[in-house]
């Protein structure tokens, strides 16, 4: 049966985090500055999105 990976697990492989250990901890980290120098603005555009299209509560 497929079953699709988990959400860190893509955003780990596709470079978007970077993933250490800290003790038994798994500890996530989004590359930014790394993000935005590549891909300037794409970032914001996603999150702003995200707010514009997200239900109010």
């Amino acid at each position: 049966m497929y079953r699709p990976p988990r959400k860190r697990a893509s955003a780990r492989l596709s470079g978007l985090i970077r993933q250490h250990y800290a003790g038994t901890s798994r500890m996530n980290v989004l590359r930014r500055e790394e993000i935005d120098e590549r891909f300037p603005g794409l970032l914001l555009a996603v999150v702003t999105a995200h707010d514009r299209d997200a239900p109010s509560t």
